[in-house]
């Protein structure tokens, strides 16, 4: 098995995956802005660090993310620093679903990312993810407060944090680049469906209140451009199941 550095390998997908890779046999070097014991300290921002952590890997994941242009600017420094520890190493990089068709201003950047590895000439492969599990489970929790449970009025399509590392487990430990197939959550759910599963596995006694919003965007949300329902992780974790794994709940099936 190669040497593979992973950017963003603290976050929530980053030590899943690290975890994941090294069960596969890989050596692994995680980097981190942060200096501590077993990280490669290095900031995509600054440069700092990034070539060192670089050198000698055969495979660069890069799973660092970040709103704004920063995303952009980290994005080239990986580029960058590839190229001037010889060029020979493959990107593996982590975008969403749906970064070409919702109008927002962060999934245009993933998008202009995506186009900087095509266009750099470095061997690269961009792999689209739908959101973790924990992106709705943090969203319905963040209204314990409040006397409804307010949802978008939208298809979702989580994917558990699992399922989405083993997915770039294997995709590091092939040679395939260019566009790869998306990684999604095992079932599309629509947004009450989801919202009510959270409610019922919290014990929570309260109405749930479906949202639609005005603009673009949201109008895209609800055409399903959220979802890939053929890339749908076989025997993956459902909402239900990460629920039943965070709450030890009976949730919806």
């Amino acid at each position: 098995m190669g040497r593979v550095a992973v950017t963003g390998g603290t976050g929530t997908l980053g030590r899943t995956a690290v975890c994941a890779l090294r069960a596969a046999g890989h050596d692994v070097v995680v980097m981190s802005r942060r200096t501590a014991p077993g990280l490669a300290t290095a900031d995509l921002l600054t440069g700092a660090g990034v070539e060192a952590a670089f050198t000698g890997a055969d495979v660069v994941l890069h799973l660092a993310t970040s709103r704004g242009t920063a995303d952009r600017w980290q994005t080239q420094t990986v580029v960058d620093a590839v190229r001037e520890t010889g060029g020979t190493a493959r990107v593996v990089y982590t975008s969403i679903v749906g970064v070409d068709k919702v109008p927002s201003s962060y999934y245009r950047t993933k998008l202009r990312c995506e186009d900087l590895l095509h266009a750099s000439g470095l061997r690269c492969a961009v792999v689209r993810v739908t959101q973790f599990h924990e992106f709705l489970g943090d969203f319905f929790a963040s209204q314990r407060f409040s006397p409804v449970l307010l949802t978008p009025d939208v298809p979702v399509q989580p994917v558990h944090v699992r399922d989405a590392a083993a997915a770039l487990v294997r995709v590091v430990s092939d040679d395939a680049v260019g566009r790869l197939p998306d990684v999604a959550g095992p079932q599309v759910l629509d947004g009450r469906t989801a919202a009510r599963a959270y409610r019922d596995a919290r014990g929570w006694h309260r109405p749930v209140l479906p949202v639609r919003l005005p603009g673009r965007a949201f109008r895209a949300y609800g055409a399903g451009h959220l979802c890939s329902p053929d890339a749908a992780v076989v025997d993956g974790v459902t909402f239900s199941g990460w629920l039943r794994e965070q709450l030890g709940s009976a949730a919806l099936t």
